[in-house]
């Protein structure tokens, strides 16, 4: 399986010619935060469940090998 790494990408765009500064470069992402709630939907053992393996996922600017003072993440809590 391959690693995604945006900023080794990035630097590629200095062999086509491309002007690329890593300095000068700032990632934004999204970021859920799941909770279980209290309204009727899922079974609350399959809910809860699935809270907690979302807890343990990767963060996506460890998946994409971003550096951590170049990004901006924007979050919001989603109730399921």
């Amino acid at each position: 399986m391959d690693d995604p790494d945006v900023p080794a990408v990035l630097s590629a765009l200095n062999h086509h010619g491309l002007e690329y500064d890593p300095e000068d470069v700032t990632y934004f992402l999204g970021h859920e935060s799941i909770i279980a709630g209290k309204a009727p939907g899922m079974n609350p053992l399959q809910e809860h469940l699935f809270v907690f393996l979302n807890r343990g996922a990767d963060s996506a600017s460890r998946f994409f090998n971003l550096p951590i003072d170049r990004v901006f993440e924007v979050g919001t809590r989603v109730e399921i």
